[in-house]
């Protein structure tokens, strides 16, 4: 939705929906502003790579650093807020990413092109559908496509703590190995789509 000829756009979001007792239902929407849109003419394999990297980004900052060397005390002190938390960052920048970037795991993995990286692409790609499958098991929800629920307000079992804490440690390091990587490649691109001879010493620089 576009505000006049400005450059301003909102997004309609569903915020509430209630069913009436005439069968119909009754939605209240809000309009969310918006500050871009998907990426326009951008290689698709560079698209997905671009669009990772921001997700891990996210990830990395917003879920890894403040809750993962504290989960467990976080768990005990409150731990409706504790799911809450995790499930807004979860569910945020899911969204965004298929919201704005190009984002396919797939096309991830055909962004590189030794067989060393693919290979380590692959496994971060089986080894994070299991840890991110745990991780939401462990805030409550047993399917990772349904993930807009209510959260409980009750202790973490020993078990969903288990797995949240072993998940989100695993998180951490794949987080670490794929920014590593990803980073690298991305600048490889880049420099080949403006011309400019890749040495190894720029590419150390740009992961770092």
């Amino acid at each position: 939705m576009f505000v006049e000829q400005g450059p301003k756009r909102y997004r309609p979001v569903i915020s509430h929906a209630n069913k009436l007792s005439t069968g119909r239902v009754s939605c209240q929407i809000l309009l969310i502003e918006e500050v871009g849109g998907q990426l326009q003419n951008v290689d698709k394999y560079l698209g997905a790579l671009l669009t990772g990297i921001r997700m891990a980004v996210r990830i990395r900052w917003e879920v890894i650093r403040p809750f993962t060397p504290k989960v467990r005390i976080l768990a005990s002190i409150d731990p409706r807020k504790l799911r809450l938390d995790l499930q807004t960052c979860f569910n945020n920048i899911f969204i965004e990413g298929e919201f704005r970037g190009i984002y396919s795991p797939a096309d991830v993995w055909d962004a590189f092109e030794s067989s060393a990286d693919k290979s380590k692409i692959l496994d971060m790609i089986e080894k994070f559908d299991r840890t991110y499958r745990n991780i939401w098991k462990g805030l409550g929800f047993m399917d990772v496509t349904e993930t807009f629920g209510e959260v409980s307000n009750q202790h973490f079992s020993a078990q969903d703590l288990t797995l949240l804490d072993t998940g989100l440690r695993e998180l951490e390091e794949m987080n670490r190995d794929f920014l590593d990587i990803a980073v690298a490649r991305a600048g490889v691109l880049i420099r080949k789509e403006l011309g400019i001879t890749v040495q190894s010493a720029d590419v150390i620089a740009v992961a770092a």
